[in-house]
Parts: C-alpha cells; sequence; structure tokens
C-alpha cells in the first residue's frame, strides 16, 4: 500500500484531475509489481505444496535449491499478468465508489462516524474485490496452471505450457474458454471478505491519522471522482 501510495502521489501532479484514474491504475500496477517479488516464490511453494508436488517445506526447499533461482520465479511473469488487472481494477472501483460515498455522506452533513465509516468501507472493499477478481479470474487459472506443471516422464521431460499466453492459448484449445471459470466462485468470495476487511481497516486508519495530524488525506478519491 505504501508504493501504491507515494507512487500515486508522485503521479497525480503529471496526469492531472482528467486523468487521475489513469494514475490510479499505473500506481495500482507498480505496488503490485514490488509486491509480487516478495509474493511469487510464497506463491509458488504454496499452489505446489497444495497439489502435492512437493511432500512438505523442507523438500520444497531442496527442489528448489537444486533448480536456481530463476525456478523460485517461474510463475512471476503469470502472477504479474493476473494482479496487476486486479489490482488496478481493485483499486479504480474503490477510489471511485469512495469519492461517491463521500460525497453522499457530505450532503448529509458530515462524513459520519466510526460505526458508519466501517461500514462504508466493508461495503466499498467487499464490491471492489468481487468486480476485480471475477476480471482476473481466467489468468489465476493460467498462472496456477504454470506454477504447478512440473516436467515429467509424461510430459516427455518438458513442461506441457511454455509461457502465459502458450498456457492461455492451449487451455482455451483443450478445455474451451470454460475452462477459465474454474474457481471463480471460491475465489470471488475469498477476495471479496478480504478485501472487505483491508479496506474497512485502511479506511479507519487512513481517517485516523488525517483527524490525528489535521491533514486531508483524501487526495486522490476526490479527483477520480470528478
Amino acid at each position: 500500500m505504501g508504493v501504491y501510495q507515494s507512487t500515486k502521489a508522485a503521479l497525480l501532479p503529471w496526469f492531472g484531475p482528467a486523468w487521475a484514474p489513469a494514475a490510479v491504475a499505473l500506481a495500482a500496477a507498480v505496488g503490485d509489481t514490488a509486491a509480487s517479488l516478495v509474493r511469487a516464490p510464497c506463491e509458488l511453494v504454496k499452489q505446489r505444496l497444495q497439489v502435492g508436488v512437493y511432500g512438505g517445506i523442507g523438500g520444497a526447499v531442496a527442489a528448489l535449491r537444486g533448480e536456481g533461482l530463476a525456478a523460485v520465479y517461474v510463475g512471476l511473469p503469470a502472477q504479474l499478468a493476473r494482479d496487476i488487472p486486479f489490482a488496478a481494477t481493485e483499486f479504480l472501483m474503490y477510489e471511485a465508489l469512495q469519492s461517491r460515498e463521500r460525497r453522499r455522506a457530505a450532503e448529509k452533513g458530515g462524513g459520519g462516524g466510526g460505526g458508519e465509516r466501517l461500514s462504508r468501507g466493508l461495503g466499498v472493499g467487499a464490491v471492489s474485490g468481487a468486480v476485480a477478481s471475477f476480471v482476473s479470474n481466467p489468468l489465476d487459472v493460467v498462472k496456477t496452471r504454470l506454477m504447478t506443471q512440473i516436467a515429467s516422464s509424461a510430459t516427455g521431460g518438458t513442461l506441457r505450457y511454455r509461457g502465459v499466453a502458450h498456457a492461455a492459448v492451449t487451455i482455451a484449445r483443450e478445455e474451451g474458454v470454460g475452462a477459465f471459470a474454474r474457481g471463480l466462485v471460491p475465489r470471488v468470495a475469498a477476495k471479496t471478505i478480504q478485501s472487505a476487511a483491508f479496506f474497512s481497516v485502511y479506511e479507519l486508519v487512513r481517517l485516523g491519522v488525517a483527524e490525528a495530524l489535521h491533514v486531508d488525506m483524501s487526495g486522490v478519491a476526490k479527483r477520480v471522482g470528478h
């Protein structure tokens, strides 16, 4: 979130009010790219443990040590292909919806109490997470396939998918476009809850800091809404 906020603050003067949504999307992409450098190796190990590629953490560490650093980031392109659209959509939705809710609250004579702010953050976060996870689910399927594939005798010692584009084309050709909807319901449900919790807490902390320091931290939410 820190990378997103600092990048957004740097980009907004350059983009101006008319292009504020583009600044939000780009800032979200930069922030998520930075986070993925840490998240990708953890995601790789987690998913391979879930499908039984590794017998445990010790086996995962030993296998990846033997394969080298490149193996740790084998799923990074796919993860970025999924996470950048997710982050851009989520933050665009969040900023726009939050701006609308703030205007409504202002028209009623104030920003509301802590309970109202919490419920507003929960609702806006939930909608943002749900829409973003729905949009990015096809790329989540591709990412999972790339991260969990292992060269074996059954595949002639080679990997089945050579990259994001090849995996997407192969899945569509062999399994149909319906394959990209696999896991959609649980993923949307999980991301809806996660985003609702994250953004509600973030909003309460942001407003608390703004009130304590007597500064306006609404920033981009106002610009995006105009």
